[in-house]
Order: structure tokens, then sequence, then C-alpha cells
């Protein structure tokens, strides 16, 4: 067993992030992975960007054309991380242009709660 839990695997990214994979929402392992986040993970400036302007969609799945300097790669950066969720718009965009939104997730409130980095 490994030092993040039963079951759950520890994700070395390209960046030299460290992530735990693997663990259940609401299970001590999603919390223990929540704090560890919290604790030790800084977001990039174009990921912080992109939260930034995630927090304006006020628990909606928005399309990211409604926001400005927010790209593909950063978007999925914080799906990866779970900082952001990915979902269907509501019935008010037109479905057909914009099938896809986005929003933060309770992660990334936290996140956005915190701030860019942790604080040493």
């Amino acid at each position: 067993m490994n030092s993040a839990g039963r079951g759950a695997k520890i994700l070395h990214c390209s960046n030299g992030r460290r992530e735990l994979m693997g663990s259940r929402p609401g299970s001590l392992e999603s919390v223990v992975k929540d704090e560890d986040f919290l604790g030790n993970i800084a977001l990039t400036a174009r990921e912080w960007r992109a939260v930034g302007e995630l927090s304006r969609a006020y628990g909606e799945f928005e399309p990211v054309e409604l926001r400005d300097h927010v790209g593909p790669v950063a978007l999925a950066r914080l799906i990866e991380m779970g900082v952001a969720e990915r979902g269907p718009t509501p019935a008010r965009f037109d479905r057909r242009a914009f099938p896809v939104g986005y929003r933060l997730s309770p992660l990334g409130w936290k996140v956005m709660k915190r701030g860019r980095a942790p604080q040493r």
C-alpha cells in the first residue's frame, strides 16, 4: 500500500505535480486529496486566469466562448486536476452552438478562496 492510501495512485505529471487518482468523491481519500491539493499545488498563470473566469458561472455550466482568455489546454488541465467540471449548457444558451459548458467544482471554489498558490 502506498502513502496515498489503498486503491489510490499517485500520478506524476509532466510539469512535476503530484496528484492522487482513483479516490471516490466524499470518501476520506477525496478529503485527503483536497487538503493535499490545497496545501501543495500552485496553479500556473493561465490556470489561475481560467479559474477566475469560470468563477463567474455561478453554478451553471456556461460555454467557454463567453469567457475571455480561457483556452482548451487550461480547461483540460483544470478538469484533470478536478478544479473544473464539464457538462451540458442550460436552456438559455443555444445548445446547438454551445452544447458543452464549464464551471468550477467544489474543489475549484476552495482554490478560488485559497488563491493561486498555497501559503508558505
